[in-house]
């Protein structure tokens, strides 16, 4: 008998305590305090006169996922380069020579040295 797709996530099989363990195991929550956001759905149901419930609870995980901040940089953000760091095609200056003209170094700057060609036209 196949589960349905909310059972698979509410686990009526598991105790309360042990979802709320097992929900802060998924990998899609890494990240998430799982027991701090139930103590605060269970603290805001009682306040609004709302049914704490693993429904409910997921929604709120759902949301706290929503907001989590991104690990990517977004395109065009340069990332600080570390001052210390031995580059051999540019001897650390973070500069090369092109054509009597001085541009980013493409292996240490390379987000940098390709917007420099872009704005030339090239």
């Amino acid at each position: 008998m196949a589960q349905s797709k909310e059972n698979v996530k509410t686990r009526p099989d598991l105790g309360d305590q042990e979802w709320l363990v097992w929900l802060d195991q998924q990998p899609e929550n890494k990240g998430i305090e799982v027991h701090a956001l139930y103590r605060q759905m269970v603290e805001w149901a009682f306040k609004n006169g709302k049914t704490a419930s693993r429904l409910r609870l997921l929604n709120w995980i759902a949301r706290e996922r929503e907001a989590m901040p991104m690990t990517l940089d977004p395109p065009g953000v340069i990332k600080p380069i570390d001052p210390d760091a031995d580059c051999d095609e540019c001897d650390s200056t973070r500069r090369v020579i092109v054509n009597d003209n001085s541009t980013p170094c493409p292996k240490c700057r390379p987000a940098e040295e390709k917007a420099y060609w872009k704005r030339r036209g090239k």
